[in-house]
C-alpha cells in the first residue's frame, strides 16, 4: 500500500514495477531537511540507454554501471566517476568434491602445487585493465577492501605473483609431464589435465575473465572449458559439484565472521564454492567466532585470510570497483558512506539523499 510507512528521509509514493519507483519527502522525517522535494529511481536494462539519458540530462545519477562503458561515460562534459571501493571479489573456486556422490571434479585440483602454478599462471593486473578498464584492483584475500578494519593486505614477500615460468617449473617438479598436444596429464590418472570452468552472467566481466584465464592457463599445460552459464544454473552447479573450477563472485557484511564461514568443512554442500576442508583452518575460524578480545579477533581473522591465501582452495582474482557516475551541472553535494570512496546512492546509509541538492536548484532528481 502506498504511501508506504517510513522513518527516512523519503516514502515511497508511486512504483511502476520493472521501470521506476518515486519517493517524496517525509513530512515526518526527524533527521536534517532532504534538499529535494521527490526522487525517481528508473531501471534501465540496458546500459547504453542509462549512459545515453545521463548524457541528455535525463537523469543526474547513473548506479551500477558495467566498467566497460567507462571510457564512454568519462567522455561526457560535466560528469563525475565515483569509484567505490571494492564490496564485493570476483573467485575462482576450486572444486574438491563431496557436495553429491556424482560430482567428479579434477583429481589435480587436491594438488596444493597445482592450485599455486594455477594462480601463478594468471596475470590479474591484465585482467584488471582490460576486463574492468582499470575501475578494479588485482584480489588477494577473501575479506573485501571495503571491510578496511578486518581485509589483510599481503606482504610483498609473500603475494603469489604472476610468474609462468615458475608455474611451469613448479608443475614439472610436481610430475605432471607436458604431452605431445601440449596439455599435461596426470601422473595418476594418465589423462590430460582439461578443467571444466562454467562463469556466471550474473558476475560482471566473468566471461571475459574466464577467456582470459584460460589463455593463461594453455601457456601452463593446462586445457580449458569456459561455460557461461546463468546465475540460476551456477547455484545448481555449486550445489550439486558439476564442476572443476568455476568463476563467481562474493561480496560479504561488515562483520567478516559470515564471509570466512562459508569456507568452513560444515559448509559443504550449502554455501561452500568447492566443498573444501581443513581441520586448521575449521579450529581458526571457531577461536575468532568466540574471542572477545578485539585486538586479538582481529589477529585471527587475518591469520584466517592468510592461511586461505597459502592453500588456495580459491583464487580471488580482482576487487571491482561499484561506479557511479553523476552530472556535476545537475546535482551536487552528495556525500559518499562510509568514507570518501564510498556509495553516493543509498546502501548502508541514506545521507546522499539528505545532503545532495540541485546544482541548478531545479527541485527534482532522477537517479
Amino acid at each position: 500500500q502506498l504511501p508506504t510507512v517510513a522513518s527516512g528521509p523519503y516514502v515511497m509514493t508511486e512504483a511502476v514495477p520493472g521501470q521506476s519507483w518515486t519517493f517524496e519527502r517525509n513530512p515526518y522525517f526527524r533527521g536534517p531537511r532532504p534538499n529535494y522535494d521527490r526522487i525517481v529511481f528508473r531501471l534501465y536494462t540496458n546500459q547504453e540507454a542509462m549512459v545515453q539519458a545521463l548524457k541528455n540530462g535525463e537523469v543526474q545519477i547513473a548506479d551500477g554501471l558495467a566498467s566497460s562503458l567507462l571510457p564512454a561515460v568519462q567522455s561526457i562534459p560535466n560528469v563525475a566517476v565515483q569509484k567505490v571501493t571494492s564490496d564485493t571479489w570476483i573467485n575462482l573456486a576450486f572444486n574438491f568434491g563431496g557436495q553429491d556422490p556424482a560430482s567428479k571434479p579434477l583429481p589435480a585440483l587436491q594438488d596444493l602445487n597445482v592450485r599455486k602454478a594455477i594462480e601463478m599462471a594468471i596475470d590479474k593486473q591484465a585482467i584488471v585493465d582490460k576486463v574492468y578498464q582499470g575501475a578494479a584492483a588485482p584480489g588477494e584475500t577473501i575479506i573485501r577492501p571495503l571491510s578496511v578494519y578486518w581485509h589483510l593486505d599481503i606482504p610483498d614477500d609473500g603475494v603469489i605473483g604472476y610468474d609462468p615460468a615458475a608455474a611451469n617449473a613448479l608443475l614439472d617438479q610436481t610430475g605432471y609431464a607436458m604431452g605431445p598436444d601440449g596439455i599435461r596429464v596426470d601422473p595418476k590418472t594418465g589423462e590430460p589435465r582439461v578443467l571444466r570452468m562454467p562463469t556466471s552472467n550474473d558476475t560482471a566481466g566473468s566471461e571475459a575473465a574466464g577467456r582470459m584465464i584460460a589463455s593463461y592457463l594453455k601457456q601452463i599445460g593446462i586445457q580449458v572449458d569456459v561455460q557461461p552459464v546463468s546465475a540460476g544454473k551456477m547455484y545448481d552447479i555449486q550445489q550439486s559439484g558439476d564442476f572443476d573450477a568455476y568463476i563467481w563472485y562474493w561480496s560479504g557484511d561488515p562483520d567478516p565472521n559470515y564471509q570466512l564461514s562459508v569456507f568452513t568443512s560444515g559448509a559443504c554442500g550449502d554455501l561452500s564454492d568447492g566443498c573444501w576442508r581443513d581441520d586448521t583452518y575449521d579450529a581458526i575460524f571457531a577461536q575468532q567466532g568466540t574471542e572477545l578480545d578485539q585486538d586479538k579477533r582481529l589477529a585471527l581473522v587475518r591469520q584466517a585470510q592468510q592461511y586461505i591465501y597459502d592453500q588456495v582452495p580459491v583464487v580471488v582474482i580482482a576487487y571491482p570497483n561499484w561506479l557511479v557516475a553523476y552530472r556535476t551541472d545537475l546535482v551536487t553535494d552528495l556525500t559518499p558512506v562510509p568514507g570518501k570512496d564510498g556509495y553516493l546512492t543509498p546502501a548502508y546509509s541514506y545521507t546522499s539523499m539528505v545532503t545532495a541538492r540541485p546544482a541548478d536548484e531545479i527541485g527534482r532528481a532522477h537517479v
